[in-house]
């Protein structure tokens, strides 16, 4: 199902996480958040997404072609983990 990615959990200087992968995987990473917590909703800002599932509101940024979720609450810490944990696992 998912392939061979590359994909870190970042601890911020806030105390919460940062969920980075590549492009070609964005797919992916949408896919896990469907099978792990239902369709997402999504706000789009001029710089960056905001992005709500599991309870949870975090901002996506695509600058550079560096993709990423950020989380600003401990709910939001625990459902990138759990989407961490999945994609690490395939």
């Amino acid at each position: 199902m998912f392939g061979a990615m590359a994909i870190g959990l970042l601890k911020l200087s806030s105390g919460h996480f940062s969920l980075e992968f590549e492009e070609e995987d964005v797919s992916d990473v949408v896919e896990a958040i469907r099978t792990e917590f239902g369709k997402a909703e999504q706000k789009q800002f001029v710089m960056a997404r905001e992005v709500k599932f599991g309870g949870a509101t975090f901002v996506f940024q695509n600058e550079w072609q560096d993709p990423c979720l950020v989380s600003s609450s401990l709910q939001g810490d625990q459902c990138l983990r759990q989407i961490h944990e999945k994609l690490s696992r395939q």
